[in-house]
């Protein structure tokens, strides 16, 4: 894996209006959390869409990653930004692309 470079912040302007889809508390032992903002347009910085989610590991995210762009309504041209949360903080992860 790569050494991951960027950090996004948890809670930024971008995410102050949606509502976090992940319960609260504690995360339970084995899982992480994740962030996918979807893209639909050339700025990266407006996402369409932004899913919480948790899941037991970078595989597993990934694949969660997919099928929530998959199932997404949008243009057939988008792409969604993997983030992972550590902290405040969120690292990313990769770039999922579904073309058109």
């Amino acid at each position: 894996m790569s050494t991951v470079t960027a950090h996004r912040p948890i809670a930024s302007p971008l995410t102050a209006k949606v509502t976090p889809t992940v319960p609260a508390g504690p995360v339970p032992a084995g899982q992480q959390e994740y962030r996918l903002e979807i893209v639909t347009d050339p700025d990266p910085d407006y996402p369409a869409a932004i899913v919480w989610y948790r899941a037991s590991g970078i595989a597993a995210a990934l694949s969660q990653a997919r099928r929530l762009l998959a199932a997404h309504d949008g243009p057939d041209d988008q792409y969604g930004e993997l983030y992972q949360r550590n902290g405040e903080l969120a690292d990313y992860l990769t770039t999922l692309h579904q073309g058109a």
